[in-house]
């Protein structure tokens, strides 16, 4: 019997069940053959376990060889989800044993694939664990980090004001020096005003000829102590007011 086979797929939905059929047109004239395979629900099963032992034994046998029966397994019922049995339309008996060896190597199969969901889920729970710890160990971090900034923060800021407090402090004391050399002079000034108001003072009851002629007796008394004995002449007026008509004499000093 030819493989080469034309498979041809519909999908038929019922309430209780979801029925696949296959129709294998055969190469050499044979009449058509028609696998059905049924996934049950548990609507169909009625409370009885969807677990088989073994495939049901209600057949219809014909002719259908095992190399169509394999060419049909391994084009679409291996892609089912869950076959709970499997039922030939139309088949040959020795296809029976084919197809009981395939539905327990599906359960197998589904089985292992159930299995592998588990660890699969083991393994997403492991992952998720993990993230979580992740996440954890990341808080702690910023957390950590943001402890640090903030210590860093203070100390920057506690530098920051013995920097302005010591500012603050030169800037007191060359206020301080300021206000000292502003008081220093205004006692200069006042020293000063003393001064001038003493001049002032003394210039209005001599006048300033006065104090010309203080000066220059000043000097006369000390040339006179002086060892030279030269000849001094005082001219005195003698008679007569203000220089006029009177006499002139020269007197020597002793």
């Amino acid at each position: 019997m030819s493989e080469d086979l034309s498979v041809s797929l519909w999908c038929e939905e019922t309430e209780d069940a979801q029925s696949l059929v296959l129709e294998e047109k055969l190469v050499h004239g044979e009449s058509p053959v028609l696998v059905q395979v049924q996934t049950q629900t548990p609507r169909e099963v009625r409370g009885r376990s969807q677990e088989r032992s073994e495939v049901p034994a209600a057949w219809d046998p014909s002719v259908l060889g095992h190399k169509a029966v394999s060419r049909l397994l391994q084009l679409e019922l291996r892609y089912l989800p869950s076959v709970l049995y499997v039922r030939l339309i139309q088949g040959a008996p020795e296809s029976r044993d084919q197809l009981v060896k395939w539905a327990m190597e599906k359960r197998e199969r589904k089985r292992e694939r159930e299995k592998e969901r588990r660890k699969g889920g083991e393994r997403e729970r492991e992952r998720r664990a993990r993230k979580v710890r992740e996440k954890e160990g990341n808080r702690e971090r910023r957390e950590m980090q943001r402890r640090e900034r903030k210590r860093e923060s203070e100390r920057r800021e506690k530098m920051w004001r013995e920097m302005e407090g010591e500012q603050k402090e030169r800037g007191r004391e060359r206020l301080k020096k300021r206000g000292e050399r502003r008081i220093e002079g205004e006692r200069w000034e006042e020293k000063k005003g003393e001064r001038q108001n003493k001049e002032r003072e003394r210039v209005r009851k001599t006048g300033e000829n006065g104090k010309r002629e203080e000066r220059k007796t000043k000097w006369e008394e000390r040339k006179i102590e002086g060892e030279s004995r030269e000849r001094v002449c005082v001219c005195v007026c003698v008679g007569g007011g203000g220089g006029r008509g009177g006499e002139k004499r020269e007197e020597q000093l002793p």
